[in-house]
């Protein structure tokens, strides 16, 4: 561990053991993060749930799959491990421009698909998808803007007509700090329940950290939320998934809205 507390690249690969190619992604890499942020690693040893071992949340990946969905989070990635040079040849291949153009529409069609949902569904599966597609124009925008996917940072950056209409329907301004301490127990109470293996200290103390930037720390928590969420989440999902993605408070026709918005983003006049 450095002088500073933060994990040298040998401390992250004791606890990602093995030899396939693995590197370190997010404000980790690129600069920015918080003490409390994790240390996003990627393992290109195939497909598989995310999984957290103490500060370090490890996703598995295919180093052939390079989708905008996938290649946006090795956009300023640092490669810890790759005894066949396979990981720094596929990253030097990347553009920043065209993987964050690529994933603004991906995302911005993936809303839509959301929404899609949302309209035939009912009750609060309703409203999971709606609040889910609101979370995927969130990632439209931010990419739009040039920015990498991240919940924790580039809130503040975002502007625009079509940032504040899909900003009103994730419900931001309602971040207050016993919602989110809320949503907050209920984010802990999906990874217990799906046994992901997120620390719950870990997510109290960013939470914390994160209190001067309420609306940053709700779409964190959200967002956090809806990745830990098992597909199809079940009914017995139903009480911690209300509460984490603050679904109550979803107001009638908020697909529809967001349907309209991202097809402004996916119109011709669109800069995506």
């Amino acid at each position: 561990m450095g002088t500073d507390g933060a994990l040298r690249d040998q401390d992250i690969l004791e606890l990602v053991p093995g030899s396939a190619p693995a590197g370190l992604g997010g404000c980790r890499a690129c600069g920015g993060h918080l003490d409390q942020c994790d240390y996003d690693v990627t393992v290109f040893d195939g497909r598989g749930p995310d999984e957290y071992r103490g500060p370090v949340r490890v996703s598995h990946a295919e180093l052939g799959d390079m989708r905008p969905e996938s290649a946006v989070h090795y956009v300023g990635m640092r490669v810890l491990r790759d005894d066949a040079w396979e990981l720094s040849t596929a990253l030097s291949a990347l553009k920043s421009g065209p993987v964050l153009s690529a994933y603004a529409r991906s995302c911005a069609v993936e809303a839509s698909m959301c929404c899609t949902r949302s309209e035939s569904s009912g009750g609060w599966r309703s409203a999971m998808w709606a609040k889910a597609a609101a979370l995927h124009a969130v990632g439209a925008l931010m990419a739009a803007a040039g920015k990498r996917p991240s919940p924790t940072h580039g809130l503040a950056a975002l502007r625009g007509s079509s940032w504040n209409s899909v900003r009103a329907e994730l419900g931001l301004e309602r971040a207050s700090p016993t919602l989110l301490v809320r949503m907050r127990e209920s984010v802990i109470g999906i990874s217990e329940s799906v046994g992901a293996g997120l620390l719950p200290e870990r997510v109290r103390a960013k939470q914390e950290a994160m209190s001067p930037s309420p609306a940053a720390c709700y779409l964190y928590l959200a967002s956090l939320a809806w990745r830990l969420l098992p597909g199809g989440a079940g009914d017995e999902m139903e009480r911690l998934a209300r509460v984490a993605m603050d679904l109550d408070a979803a107001s009638p026709g908020s697909a529809g809205r967001l349907r309209r918005a991202c097809a402004r983003m996916l119109g011709a006049q669109s800069s995506f």
